[in-house]
């Protein structure tokens, strides 16, 4: 997702574009040009492979209001070439609250296609007529006599779609919360992320059994497959960090690096220890010294690979860094070492250092 182009926001949420959207773009445009399309054709093919992008945002954006029902942010929502995908800052626990956030994404689809389908039915507009016309050209001729009939039959698509029960997406997502009213949370999201990889398998299969499908069937069964997978291991660690505090895994005991020591003296360090970085202090006075920053063991290897003997510790120290409590909730600290990026936290108790917590404490923590 850092590979993204921003558009800008709405509603306070930002959004994207990932690069590779464009990559569908261009798959449509050399597919239209093989089947002799005009210029003027192939603009109306991008103008709608634009305004169907469109539909997918509204899609995303009823998730994302959804969520802020339940006082549940939005990171920001990426187009991707398989479709959009809205970052929550988490979902509802409840089942209830968790099925309208699933549902109002479809719902959106379902409105546009009613309000396509309420303009044919008060006009004299042809809907299955242009959609004939289509065939000659592998439906990529899109004209002004199409166009509208094409995105109600989409919209129409989009909706049965997302309610197959493939977790992660929005019908997957119903399915967990209809899971989760009997059994737990983790057991729930077990199964639906197992047949969601079934489903993503089929998908996979379908492309190779049946030939003339879209290829793009099998980045979608790719995506759910290890989405599904990835998102059981979200739930997994958040229930077993669940309760616990910093001070319950925090090290007492660790590596502190001064700022004026050479690369090469915290080699001990970097092949003993099990830390995934180290607190680097810097002289207050002759008696005194703080905690300035961290090194990370991934930064010290790279440093030490560049072979400069003049290079420090200093040099490579980190100043980003984050105290905190003993008695923060461990789930947290988790969440925003994984946000920002920080492998290391100095642990604080009324101004007193006494430990830190890192990445490799947490996983060892959760296995």
């Amino acid at each position: 997702m850092t590979q993204s182009i921003k558009l800008g926001k709405i509603s306070g949420i930002p959004i994207n574009v990932h690069w590779s959207f464009f990559l569908i773009i261009l798959y449509f445009l050399y597919e239209g040009w093989q089947n002799n399309l005009s210029p003027i054709d192939l603009i109306w093919l991008v103008g709608f492979i634009l305004v169907l992008f469109s539909c997918v945002l509204l899609h995303e954006l009823g998730h994302s209001f959804a969520a802020r029902r339940y006082g549940i942010g939005t990171e920001d929502i990426t187009l991707l070439p398989i479709g959009g995908l809205a970052r929550l800052q988490g979902m509802p626990k409840k089942p209830t609250q968790e099925m309208v956030v699933a549902i109002m994404g479809p719902m959106v689809n379902v409105v546009i296609a009613a309000l396509l389908g309420l303009f044919f039915w008060l006009t004299p507009y042809g809907f299955i007529e242009p959609l004939n016309a289509m065939d000659e050209t592998k439906g990529l001729l899109v004209n002004p006599s199409n166009f509208l009939p094409l995105l109600l039959l989409i919209n129409i698509t989009l909706v049965l779609f997302n309610c197959i029960p493939a977790f992660p997406m929005d019908g997957g997502r119903v399915l967990r919360a209809l899971l989760a009213i009997p059994m737990n949370r983790v057991k729930a999201t077990r199964i639906a992320s197992l047949i969601g990889q079934i489903f993503a398998v089929g998908f996979i299969a379908v492309y190779f059994l049946y030939p003339g499908h879209s290829p793009f069937l099998i980045l979608i069964g790719l995506f759910i497959f290890v989405a599904a997978g990835s998102e059981y291991k979200m739930v997994k660690r958040e229930a077993a960090l669940e309760g616990s505090t910093v001070r319950d895994v925090m090290r007492t005991q660790f590596t502190e690096l001064s700022e004026e020591s050479a690369l090469e003296d915290a080699m001990e360090s970097l092949t003993n220890s099990k830390e995934a970085a180290f607190l680097v202090t810097g002289r207050v006075s002759d008696y005194e010294r703080n905690v300035i920053g961290f090194v990370s063991k991934r930064g010290l290897k790279r440093a030490l690979k560049t072979k400069q003997p003049d290079l420090i510790i200093r040099n490579i120290t980190n100043k980003n860094l984050y105290r905190i409590s003993p008695d923060i909730q461990l789930k947290k600290v988790y969440e925003d070492m994984t946000r920002y990026g920080i492998p290391i936290m100095p642990v604080y108790e009324e101004e007193a250092l006494i430990g830190t917590i890192d990445y490799y404490q947490i996983h060892d923590f959760i296995k």
